[in-house]
């Protein structure tokens, strides 16, 4: 369990990594960097492996690493700062968005935890990875930005089309809720 001391010291280290990164950018990121890591390591436990040995688990698990990966990558390279925010967003923030939605499309709907890799599949996992290449090829490839910006934004678009398509049909099924003791 994490102390009421480290949560307030992170967020005061959140808070003033970005006031400082107005002015010294290095120094903002690496401390956004720190503070990020800490509550990464310590509360997502990062350090170990899912406990559960599915997809949607492991999405999880892997929307930290990229985020993690993507603000030592701001601190260590402020210079390019574009690619490393799509690693954190598109790579972090993007699976932890699907990987959650899912969770809750299932939880909430009272659908069996059988259903999650019915609704996270492999291929939606795969458009995130195959748009976030993308961008980062636009970023390394001036001279074919356009259709790599243009193939991203395709593939992101068609990600969350085949989640959806798996995920609203459960959302308008929603179980009923079982019925109370008697």
């Amino acid at each position: 369990m994490i102390s009421q001391e480290l949560w307030v010291l992170c967020a005061f280290g959140a808070t003033g990594s970005a006031v400082i990164a107005v002015r010294f950018a290095k120094l903002g990121y690496g401390w956004r960097e720190q503070t990020a890591s800490a509550l990464l390591l310590l509360v997502w436990k990062l350090w170990r492996l899912p406990g559960r040995r599915a997809l949607s688990p492991y999405v999880l698990w892997g929307s930290g690493w990229m985020v993690m990966v993507g603000l030592w990558w701001l601190a260590l390279l402020p210079a390019s700062t574009l690619g490393a925010l799509h690693v954190v967003f598109i790579g972090g923030f993007a699976l932890l968005t699907v990987g959650i939605g899912t969770r809750v499309v299932v939880a909430h709907g009272r659908h069996p935890m059988a259903d999650e890799p019915r609704t996270l599949t492999p291929l939606v996992v795969a458009t995130v990875a195959v748009a976030l290449l993308a961008r980062l090829g636009a970023e390394w490839a001036p001279a074919k930005a356009l259709p790599m910006l243009g193939a991203s934004g395709a593939v992101w678009v068609l990600g969350w089309l085949l989640w959806a398509l798996r995920a609203v049909p459960r959302m308008a099924r929603v179980r009923p809720a079982p019925a109370p003791p008697a």
